[in-house]
């Protein structure tokens, strides 16, 4: 599982097969832009891989109609192996967490927060902040206690444990959207849901998806409603 180190999210296809030829033991990577944004320098002399992405850019035909077109742009990764001295942080348990007002838990607010913990595969923590507007740092350490390690996923069942240490219960809900992108239609505006993707889980607040995935053809298994427990 080759995956971007910040965001977690798996390359594919030919990125993932030009990765697997790479020799690099250590399945995590990132540009050269996201390894300053971690506080990381890539060490001298260190070579980026060349990997490929679709943009889709919208312009306008001889009729004057507008079309997509679709174009391949480079980019450049480089193994955390590359990088200076990697050293995991030890979790620290704070006692004392800053109380959000309503509605200031974003999925933005949650990612600004995992980069300065050198955080990453933590959507589970990014669920309980946004759904539950609990800071993010607080759903970090109920995750924890859940079971969940740095920079690592966690099954349904500690999923749901974390919740439970954070006061909520996850009451299923029927559903008849299957995406990302279509799941919203199920969700009143005032109310608080998380939904389970395959090997991820998301928020949606105020009749919006706050998550990565939002507008994507994400397949939705499962969607929980998250009240006070």
């Amino acid at each position: 599982m080759y995956k971007n180190f910040l965001t977690g999210i798996e390359y594919t296809n030919s990125n993932w097969e030009t990765l697997a030829e790479s020799g690099f033991t250590n399945p995590n990577f990132l540009t050269f832009k996201q390894a300053q944004t971690a506080g990381l320098k890539i060490k001298k002399g260190s070579k980026g891989i060349e990997l490929k992405r679709v943009v889709i850019k919208k312009q306008k035909d001889k009729n004057g109609v507008e079309v997509e077109k679709k174009l391949i742009k480079k980019f450049y990764v480089f193994n955390l192996e590359q990088t200076e001295k990697f050293e995991e942080k030890p979790v620290e348990v704070e006692h004392v967490y800053p109380k959000p007002a309503p509605e200031t838990i974003t999925f933005e607010h949650c990612e600004k927060e995992a980069i300065d913990m050198g955080e990453a595969n933590d959507c589970t923590v990014k669920a309980l902040a946004i759904a539950g507007n609990v800071a993010y740092k607080k759903a970090h350490d109920y995750m924890r206690q859940a079971g969940r390690r740095m920079r690592r996923g966690l099954h349904t069942g500690a999923i749901e444990k974390g919740f439970k240490l954070a006061g909520f219960k996850l009451v299923k809900v029927k559903h008849t959207g299957k995406t990302a992108t279509t799941i919203t239609k199920d969700c009143a505006k005032s109310k608080r849901y998380v939904a389970y993707t395959r090997n991820h889980i998301l928020a949606i607040t105020n009749g919006q998806v706050q998550d990565w995935t939002e507008n994507r053809r994400h397949r939705i298994e499962t969607l929980f409603e998250v009240v006070k427990a």
